[in-house]
């Protein structure tokens, strides 16, 4: 079996701006990103929407899966589901502004093909980020949602129940009903 080229973080973000699809750079690798099912797309849309007008409020805001993201210490690129930023966002120093360096919250609506990674790798290579303080993971095949919080440095596991509270984003709510709105 042939291994994966391994390339620089400078090269991924040449390779990635230039490409008319995203990818995802790990450990030296690039990955480009197989798309979503509808239902996926769905709780995604739905949960940007339910945030929106509870964020504004508090001077944050969210990002839909096309907001790439970046920790430093692997290095780590990403594209999570939603990511939500509190206060003044944070870039990579370029030009280019399409780098997030400080988000707060991170959603994923978990599929099969990428539970493992999503609640594994993914999810440790996120707690390398400073700012990060909470997780958010959305089942698409089950009325099921599941949130870590960071509380005194360590990562706290529960499952929510009819809402899940956002404490890094203000300890505004979300009902699960909106973000599976129109699914099941």
């Amino acid at each position: 079996m042939a291994s994966l080229p391994t390339i620089s973080p400078e090269e991924y973000l040449v390779r990635d701006r230039a490409n008319a699809y995203k990818s995802e750079y790990c450990l030296g690798h690039m990955y480009a990103m197989a798309g979503a099912s509808d239902r996926h797309n769905v709780i995604n849309s739905n949960t940007n929407g339910a945030l929106f007008s509870q964020l504004r409020k508090i001077g944050c805001r969210a990002a839909s899966s096309d907001q790439r993201i970046y920790a430093n210490l692997t290095p780590f690129f990403a594209y999570p589901d939603t990511v939500v930023t509190c206060g003044e966002k944070q870039f990579l120093p370029d030009q280019n502004k399409d780098t997030l360096l400080n988000p707060v919250l991170i959603f994923e609506v978990l599929s099969d093909s990428a539970r493992e990674y999503d609640l594994g790798l993914k999810f440790a290579l996120y707690n390398t980020i400073p700012s990060f303080r909470e997780f958010v993971a959305v089942e698409q095949s089950a009325i099921q949602v599941h949130h870590w919080a960071l509380i005194m440095g360590e990562w706290v596991k529960s499952d929510a129940q009819d809402r899940i509270v956002l404490s890094s984003a203000g300890g505004i709510s979300l009902a699960l009903s909106e973000l599976y709105l129109d699914v099941f």
